[in-house]
């Protein structure tokens, strides 16, 4: 409002007055010096922001925006930040750093694992636009495949998707409507499927008339050139060959009837990196907003209220990673976790844990020297094994001198991805190298591992994960002793989460944080598994990060277990911290509740 010789015209007076009376401004005012007179706070102009603060506007997305930075890993990566418009203000809120990276699959993989049924046809590469590029961008997988990271993830794509193609569709947008912003990131996704879908379609159909139309121009030659006498020899060839024909139908049936069909079928699966890092950014940002935990700002998403009772998950602590990429020839176990007693206090539970880890590093030193001490990228130990029994004597060896005991104090988990070490050709796994077993045989070691070692309270995958019926009989056979742990059954097969509990392929669901495209749809995953009455296991994505995102999570999907690396990493000593910071804060407020006890009879 300009001023004229010192003074303002009558007419912007007049503006004036109707402004400050339309958006009750003297009112406002008025009802914030009796109460701020009847209260007398020391910070005056404090008091007055608190006041106004909550009459302001709901904040909304002012800025979304993503940069290439390295991942914890040491490969390219990105990182998405958000603004808000907050009290009339646009300023940085949250940033959060993608679950996946750049990083390129081992090239074991390849090479030693014998994968599963597999038929892949590659679509012909296309000039697309950029919302077409951004779906090929997502990472696409079939139930043969691993499903990790894509390989060679591409993040200035990435980068140009979130900024050029989602960021103008959530700006504006209240950033604590978690469910609102999810449904419109999913139904991006799927329209730009669709599309992809509908112009890979019509390429190919393209592309097979024009490699039929010589292949017709030919046959018309043949057929206008051929004599009577080669239509007699043509139709001697052909009877011939359908006698041939039906003794290899005869064969081919027989052959048919040995092989064996995976129960489970296969399974498109779509992981973006660039709609996840958005949806988990904006749950980051909206607790902010709200100034609350992240798990009480998730707790709507499972229908609790921020003040009910959680639980604290017990933490699954990587202790030795062992298996087909790893030394030595036992393949078997891939890894070895530890867990402490139901109902400890976590700081008890994390100094019993810790303790052993380090206890670990010092048996392997005394063993093969310094080199014994070096940790993977999940903090674990890998020494070199030939039999599964070496890694469970060094944890049991470990435990004791800890002045623990297994089964009381410490239990075991073991991680077994059979289906990396399963031999399509042989139809058996590969648990040492060149030792292979059937089924049965496998399922029989399990039960004695069991018997043999105290404290074994966990099997993961231990099954490949397209045979149901396997995973029916491991757990008829131990199911009431140990908990069966489906991870790659459900990541690889999505359907079967539906009934998987229900129908006893497990009781244990592994979930991780990039097995859904937002927060709202691994929310649902988790819900659809309680409501079978099954237990949660959550664990981080490929690449993980300082951020303690996945904890929150974990304790505002009720989650059992949640899997870890060991302590001794950035990425994983801030999430067993986390852990702490929550029970610490539940038993302040009043709100903590034990874990209880489950079917399995051990834990």
């Amino acid at each position: 409002m300009a001023v004229k010789n010192g003074a303002y015209s009558l007419e912007e007076k007049r503006e004036a007055v109707a402004f400050f009376n339309k958006n009750e401004v003297p009112k406002q005012i008025e009802d914030l010096l009796n109460k701020m007179f009847k209260e007398k706070p020391n910070d005056v102009f404090g008091y007055m922001g608190e006041y106004f603060g909550k009459r302001s506007k709901t904040p909304t997305i002012s800025k979304v925006s993503a940069i290439e930075i390295l991942s914890t890993r040491g490969f390219p990566t990105f990182e998405v930040s958000f603004d808000c418009t907050v009290n009339g203000l646009s300023k940085p809120i949250a940033s959060v750093v993608s679950l996946i990276d750049s990083s390129p699959p081992a090239d074991s993989l390849s090479s030693k694992m014998v994968k599963t049924p597999d038929v892949k046809t590659k679509t012909p590469v296309t000039e697309q636009s950029k919302q077409q590029k951004g779906a090929e961008t997502a990472v696409m997988t079939t139930v043969g495949e691993s499903i990790s990271p894509a390989p060679g993830l591409d993040v200035a794509e990435s980068i140009e998707r979130i900024t050029d193609t989602i960021a103008p569709r959530i700006v504006g947008l209240d950033p604590t409507d978690q469910m609102k912003i999810d449904e419109m990131l999913q139904k991006m996704l799927e329209e730009e499927r669709q599309s992809l879908h509908i112009n890979n379609n019509d390429s190919d159909k393209d592309q097979t008339e024009e490699e039929l139309e010589p292949e017709k121009a030919e046959d018309s030659n043949k057929k206008s050139n051929m004599s009577r006498g080669e239509s007699k020899q043509s139709q001697i060839s052909q009877d011939t060959s359908k006698k041939g024909d039906s003794k290899r139908g005869t064969a081919g049936i027989k052959e048919s009837q040995v092989q064996v069909v995976p129960d489970l079928e296969e399974e498109e699966i779509c992981r973006d990196a660039a709609i996840i890092g958005v949806s988990m950014g904006t749950v980051v940002t909206g607790a902010k907003i709200k100034g609350l935990s992240l798990y009480q700002h998730l707790a709507k998403l499972v229908g609790k209220e921020t003040d009910d009772n959680f639980t604290v998950p017990i933490p699954m602590m990587t202790l030795l990673t062992s298996g087909k990429q790893a030394a030595g020839k036992q393949n078997l176990i891939k890894e070895v976790l530890i867990l402490p007693q139901p109902g400890t206090p976590m700081k008890k539970a994390l100094h019993q844990l810790t303790n052993i880890h380090q206890q670990m590093g010092e048996t392997l030193v005394q063993k093969y020297g310094p080199s014994g001490r070096c940790v993977t990228d999940d903090g674990s130990y890998s020494p070199s094994m030939d039999k599964p029994e070496q890694a469970l004597d060094f944890v049991q060896d470990a435990v004791s001198s800890c002045g623990y005991s297994l089964g009381t104090d410490v239990h075991i988990a073991l991680n077994c991805a059979a289906s990396e070490i399963y031999d399509q050709e042989k139809l058996k796994y590969e648990i040492m190298a060149n030792a292979f077993k059937s089924l049965d045989d496998v399922i029989n070691l399990y039960c004695e591992l069991h018997e043999r070692y105290l404290g074994i309270i966990a099997i993961i995958d231990g099954v490949r994960s397209p045979d149901r019926e396997g995973w029916k009989k491991l757990s008829q056979r131990i199911g009431e002793k140990c908990f069966i742990v489906g991870s790659e059954l459900y990541r690889k097969h999505s359907s079967v989460l539906d009934s998987g509990v229900t129908d006893k392929l497990s009781s244990v669901v592994a979930l991780s944080l990039d097995q859904a495209n937002t927060i709202t749809g691994l929310s649902q995953m988790a819900r659809t598994v309680t409501d079978q009455g099954g237990l949660i296991a959550l664990a981080d994505g490929p690449c993980a990060d300082s951020s303690s995102i996945l904890v929150d999570l974990a304790v505002a999907f009720g989650a059992r277990f949640i899997k870890l690396g060991g302590p001794v990493r950035a990425e994983h000593v801030s999430k067993y911290r986390r852990l702490q910071q929550i029970e610490q804060e539940l038993e302040q407020r009043g709100r903590l509740t034990a874990q209880g006890r489950t079917r399995v009879s051990c834990y």
